[in-house]
């Protein structure tokens, strides 16, 4: 369950991301990896990684930007984009502490002055694919860690 102590850690684990993204100068070097059928680009810098995946079955494109403090996991910001609508993005975001994850949070960007149909659900219509999600980002992005 999620209290007010997890809050306030999200909030601490946010502000120290922030710090690393202004501050981020420190590249360290860059490589290309496969996972399974997924070419994944990296760039790591001293306490942030971030990667571009594309899924080849699928086509599929991710954004996945992973944060550190003293050398441990903090924070996952996972950002797929709609193949339908370049400016729109679904967002999961993942908090840790000591090495375990404690909180999640999902959502997603939309345009106000589009009509939706509340028949269809955001994967139908933002093109979003919907076996991205759950227990497979987790196992991905576990596997991702092992791999940097």
């Amino acid at each position: 369950s999620y209290s007010q102590e997890d809050s306030l850690k999200v909030i601490a684990i946010n502000k120290i991301a922030h710090k690393i993204d202004n501050t981020k100068g420190n590249f360290e070097k860059s490589l290309n990896l496969k996972i399974d059928t997924i070419n994944v680009a990296v760039k790591k810098f001293k306490n942030k990684v971030e990667t571009e995946s594309v899924f080849l079955k699928s086509n599929t494109k991710i954004s996945i930007e992973l944060y550190f403090d003293n050398d441990s996991l903090i924070l996952v910001r996972i950002k797929e984009q709609s193949p339908t609508m370049e400016d729109l993005f679904n967002h999961t975001v993942y908090y840790y502490e000591k090495k375990k994850r404690f909180s999640q949070d999902y959502y997603h960007n939309v345009r106000i002055c589009l009509p939706i149909s509340f028949e269809k659900s955001i994967y139908e219509i933002y093109g979003y694919n919907e076996y991205l999600g759950g227990k497979f980002l987790e196992t991905y992005v576990e596997k991702l860690v092992s791999k940097i």
